[in-house]
């Protein structure tokens, strides 16, 4: 998450310091959008699972599947609030900028202090994660796949082999 934020911010100052200019197809152009397109995705998935990460952490423990409403309702605000704010000739980007560099400062501080178990517990953290036992690693080893995921838990809780990220 740390990694995606930093890519949020590198996109924050992409829209703040280099606006896109006119359509030149040049391979100086074409690799500034692609980076522009990986930083602005990168901006949405922080904002949309970022403010539920931080009540998670500053107040109620809210469930797993609820981690994008205080996102998704921070960019719904703030869009109104860039509209309305718009016909009185206020900048939608000064808006936005007001409203999300703070949000993405104290996300950051949030997650350099906050461990792993404060955001997600470990329960929490085996369903985000990649299983690696499927039907299909299970059929070639000629197992049952609920027993093999067993021997996987076993030999990961005891640290003999690696979780996969």
């Amino acid at each position: 998450m740390l990694a995606l934020l930093v890519l949020a911010g590198v996109g924050c100052l992409l829209g703040a310091f280099n606006q896109p200019g006119p359509p030149n197809p040049t391979i100086h152009t074409e690799i500034g959008d692609l980076i522009r397109v990986a930083t602005t995705t990168a901006l949405a998935i922080v904002l949309l699972f970022g403010p539920g990460i931080l009540v998670r952490l500053y107040g109620p423990r809210i469930g797993l599947a609820y981690v994008p409403l205080p996102g998704m309702a921070l960019l719904i605000a703030v869009a109104i609030l860039a509209w309305v704010l718009a016909v009185a000739s206020t900048s939608p980007r000064a808006v936005f900028f007001a409203f999300f560099v703070p949000v993405l400062a104290l996300f950051a501080v949030a997650l350099l202090t906050a461990g792993p178990e404060d955001i997600f517990d470990r329960e929490e953290q085996r369903t985000l994660g990649f299983s690696p036992v499927t039907a299909e690693v299970a059929a070639d080893l000629l197992m049952d796949q609920a027993e093999l995921q067993k021997i996987a838990e076993l030999l990961w809780e005891r640290k003999q082999v690696k979780r996969p990220p």
